[in-house]
C-alpha cells in the first residue's frame, strides 16, 4: 500500500469511503486539467501578418521561442488531460473509379541464406 501511494495510484487518504472516486483522483478524467501545469487547450490563433523580427540566421533561435509560444496553448499542446478537439464535417471517400478488387494467394520468393 506504501507503494502504491508513492506511485500516486491511491490517494494518500486510501481505503477511507470515497477516496477513489474518479472526480477527484482518476486521471483519465478531464477535470484534472487544472491539477497539471499545461495550458488550457484552445484553438489555433490566427496566421501571423509580420514576424516580429527578420528572418536571418542570428534570430533563428528567437523566432523558434516566439512559435512556439505562439501555438503553445494549441498545437503544440500535449497535455494528455485534456480532450483533443473533433474533427467535423462529412466524411472523406476515395474516389477510384474503374477498380475491382482483387485477391493474391501466391507467396512471395524469399532467399533462404543471404550471401554477399
Amino acid at each position: 500500500m506504501e507503494a502504491c501511494r508513492a506511485l500516486g495510484i491511491i490517494p494518500p487518504t486510501f481505503p477511507s469511503v470515497g477516496s477513489t472516486a474518479t472526480d477527484s483522483w482518476g486521471l483519465e478524467d478531464e477535470n484534472n486539467a487544472d491539477k497539471c501545469n499545461c495550458p488550457i487547450r484552445e484553438k489555433s490563433p490566427p496566421l501571423p501578418t509580420s514576424l516580429p523580427l527578420p528572418p536571418t540566421e542570428e534570430n533563428r533561435d528567437k523566432l523558434e521561442k516566439w512559435l512556439l509560444d505562439y501555438y503553445r496553448s494549441s498545437t503544440f499542446n500535449v497535455c494528455t488531460h485534456q480532450p483533443l478537439p473533433s474533427m467535423t464535417g462529412p466524411l472523406m471517400s476515395l474516389m477510384i473509379e474503374d477498380t475491382k478488387p482483387v485477391s493474391h494467394h501466391t507467396a512471395i520468393p524469399v532467399p533462404i541464406h543471404w550471401q554477399e
